[in-house]
């Protein structure tokens, strides 16, 4: 039997609690065996304003999954081509990977958006989407992906952190305790980042 690996996309701005959470959570609900979080340099669909290098965001994200067995972080699109497309990174790990069944996992403000991403209806041919429920971004219920085959949305808490936030928080002096793990908080203190103007 295949593995099945979740993947999880983000640029980790920084990687925070709820990011972690999810995942795991994810992971469970679909039985997974385990969930990737895959570092993205640069997402076409964002500014790169406040954006850390891409060494400092690994960092994190491996120092925030330490000693945790199912989750991993992927560093695939570190070495392609950017900008960054899903649907060039599910192919390139498919090939790289022809035995293991991906599982796309995304969020919900993600899924408003996702019929405009480059080849979607391709992606969802790859592989199929677990979505998890965001603050303020409910699903239409006129939506298609509500009856979508290849689109599950799964049941939970919304996730409410998000990492523009946290660097709005360290911008402003507020504490971030809590908000993510206490060896990134030391990193992001240590280091002054997105402290500076």
């Amino acid at each position: 039997m295949k593995p099945r690996i979740g993947l999880f996309f983000g640029s980790f701005n920084p990687i925070h609690r709820s990011h972690v959470t999810v995942a795991m959570a994810l992971q469970q609900w679909a039985q997974l065996d385990h969930v990737r979080l895959v570092l993205t340099p640069h997402s076409p669909n964002k500014s790169k304003d406040d954006l850390l290098e891409d060494q400092e965001r690994l960092t994190m994200v491996e120092a925030a999954l330490a000693g945790m067995d199912n989750l991993k972080v992927e560093r695939i699109e570190l070495t392609l081509p950017q900008p960054n497309y899903t649907i060039d990174t599910v192919r390139a790990l498919m090939d790289r990977e022809p035995d293991c069944d991906f599982v796309l996992l995304m969020g919900a403000d993600n899924l408003l958006g996702f019929a405009q991403w480059k080849q979607s209806e391709d992606i969802l041919k790859c592989l199929p989407l677990l979505v998890y429920p965001r603050p303020h971004y409910p699903l239409p219920d006129d939506s298609p992906w509500h009856n979508h085959p290849r689109v599950t949305l799964v049941p939970g808490k919304a996730m409410e952190r998000s990492s523009s936030n946290i660097r709005e928080a360290l911008k402003s002096g507020a504490s971030i305790q809590g908000e993510v793990h206490d060896t990134v908080a030391d990193m992001l203190h240590n280091k002054g980042h997105y402290t500076q103007e």
